[in-house]
């Protein structure tokens, strides 16, 4: 992939480049094929599904003018009248619109002649086929044209999502993310736009007489007259997956006794466990599905406490230089002047779609984002403010124990070419990494020193139900007010210092480890009068665990859990940026 060039930036954007952990030595030369066709097939899904969710949402309420219309003109809904009688044409149609988007309970995957033919299944099959072998578009080595592993993991990495390496099933559950994000975007315009579409959507969904058309929760809600007019199922049973039902029984796991029944709530299995009579009441709700409170995917934050006192931080080791103030962050090393890391403490949110559709995704909640600005950092002592602007989420909670979990596990060497009896016992102390990148360091700059290593590999550990992977790339600046905040920081006009895109930020419920390697201090020929980084004798590590989604918050909407990574970053420019360090994220979402 094109690697951004270490700049010489301050605290912030030396750690955004921390970020950058997948990124292989070779640049990607046909990343931009890939960026099309991916990009391309999965926005159509927004378009697509969008203009199918408005066919359904604009013939609900023209039916519903009718039936007003009607009534005005002294129509009625029973003794042969049957005003209402059109929404049930219009529910219909919403469900063949449904299962022409692919919301019809099969597998996106699936090639059984129906979902193929859906909008969601025809975007699944184009950009499977663009990553997977055959006649791919990503992963293409430059000079062979053939697809290559390291070659497809430096493009998708580039371009937000998991490496296809790491698991078996990777490959196929980035392509179900993008789908998913079409999706996610579809139903946020379309609510956008038409603020009454969920209400329309749950009355499609509700049960309806046969022939009257009225909403009903037992036949006598029906025309008695008419044998005919029974209440009956909703002719769009797929509504629910997007609406909850009115009857708060309707849709449940299982089938439930209705509110009115003389037996409300209970597990039924026909009209007689429920007090009435088979074919002549209707206690007996079923649905096959219930969707949330405002459609299948909704906006979600992490709930991250109080600044001052959350366990949602940043935290990073190492040999630290924010111009003009330089400090030591080594915990082990009696040449520091700190004692402890520096911790940088989160404030805010930023919320991201979390999306149940399980067609798309089987068994896992996804969590899909674009860009936005939802927390301020703070370094302690007030050194100075960090803006963290998140360029996206990527990622899913498990609902099963049957999606691929993995630890992180980072390695930084400051020089891989000696060893400076940090305890390594190597030159190259991260020897044992696979997923790693070279980084010069300079000084003064332009002129190398010697060359540092960085690594972050994902190591797979046991699935389990609430555990989750995200991929958040996030942009981190200097605010304005140094050495004090000013009331606001992260105004663009006043920023300090811009910082770049970090690449490959994976964020696991599992745990998280660190090693930073020959990181030191040389006082001589300072600039400014601080410290230029230098390899010396010490090591720093550091590790962190994560915690499993509660399952309860998560279906009611909220997050509970905790996820964590670590990343480093070398000293290209000492004068400049952080230095060398080691950078351990804890981010404790509570409900």
């Amino acid at each position: 992939m094109k690697l951004n060039k270490m700049r010489k930036l301050g605290l912030a954007g030396a750690l955004a480049i921390g970020g950058l952990v997948f990124a292989p030595l070779a640049a990607s030369a046909d990343v931009n094929k890939c960026s099309k066709e991916l990009t391309k097939n999965a926005a159509k899904v927004t378009t697509d599904v969008q203009k199918e969710l408005a066919k359904c949402v604009d013939g609900w309420l023209k039916d519903e003018d009718k039936v007003l219309a009607n009534h005005a003109k002294g129509k009625l809904d029973f003794g042969g009248g049957k005003a209402s009688a059109g929404l049930l044409k219009a529910a219909e149609k919403c469900q063949k619109s449904l299962v022409k988007i692919g919301l019809d309970g099969s597998d996106i995957s699936l090639v059984n002649g129906v979902t193929e033919k859906g909008k969601l299944g025809k975007a699944y099959q184009k950009l499977a086929a663009a990553v997977n072998p055959g006649k791919p578009k990503c992963g293409l080595d430059p000079v062979t044209k053939a697809q290559t592993p390291a070659q497809l993991d430096d493009e998708m990495t580039q371009l937000g999502w998991f490496p296809p390496s790491a698991d078996a099933s990777m490959a196929d559950i980035d392509v179900r993310l993008m789908v998913m994000g079409g999706m996610a975007n579809a139903w946020s315009t379309q609510g956008t736009l038409n603020r009454d579409s969920y209400r329309a959507f749950q009355a499609m969904g509700n049960d309806r007489c046969a022939a009257s058309g009225v909403q009903c929760d037992d036949n006598t809600d029906c025309d008695p007259g008419d044998p005919l007019d029974v209440c009956s199922p909703s002719n769009c049973p797929d509504c629910l997956k997007i609406a909850r039902a009115v009857d708060s029984s309707v849709g449940s796991p299982a089938t439930f006794c209705s509110d009115n029944s003389p037996t409300p709530g209970i597990a039924c299995v026909d009209e007689t466990s429920c007090g009435g009579t088979i074919g002549v009441t209707d206690f007996c709700d079923t649905a096959p599905s219930q969707g949330a409170m405002t459609g299948p995917c909704f906006m979600a934050s992490c709930q991250s406490g109080d600044p001052l006192t959350s366990t949602s931080v940043i935290q990073l080791e190492g040999v630290l230089s924010l111009p003009p103030v330089f400090i030591y962050a080594c915990d082990d090393d009696p040449k520091c002047t700190f004692a402890s890391p520096v911790v940088i403490n989160l404030a805010s949110d930023h919320p991201s779609f979390l999306c149940d559709v399980q067609e798309i995704l089987p068994n896992a909640v996804a969590m899909v984002a674009g860009s936005g600005r939802g927390i301020t950092a703070l370094v302690t002592l007030n050194l100075a403010p960090v803006c963290v602007d998140s360029t996206g989420y990527t990622g899913y909670i498990d609902k099963a124990g049957s999606m691929p979990q993995f630890n992180v596990q980072t390695c930084v060497d400051i020089d891989k070419g000696t060893d400076w009896g940090s305890g390594a016992g190597a030159a190259d102390a991260c020897a044992a990494a696979t997923n790693c990148r070279d980084d010069v360091v300079e000084y003064p700059p332009g002129t190398v020193i010697h060359t540092a290593k960085i690594c972050q590999d994902l190591v797979a550990t046991a699935a389990g139900a609430g555990h989750g992977l995200i991929r958040n790339d996030q942009i981190l600046s200097t605010g304005a007010g140094i050495p004090t905040p000013t009331a606001n920081p992260c105004d663009p006009a006043t920023l300090i210092a811009a910082g770049e895109p970090s690449v490959g930020g994976v964020w696991t419920t599992g745990s998280a480890t660190g090693n930073l390697w020959d990181a030191g201090p040389l006082t001589s020929g300072a600039p400014l009068g601080g410290l230029i980084i230098e390899p010396g004798n010490f090591a720093f590590n550091n590790s962190a665990s994560g915690s499993p989604f509660d399952a309860n918050a998560l279906a009611g909407g909220a997050l509970d859990g905790a996820m964590v990574s670590t990343f480093g970053t070398a000293a290209t420019n000492p004068a400049a940026s952080i230095g060398a360090q080691l950078t351990k994220v804890i981010l404790d979402c509570q409900p």
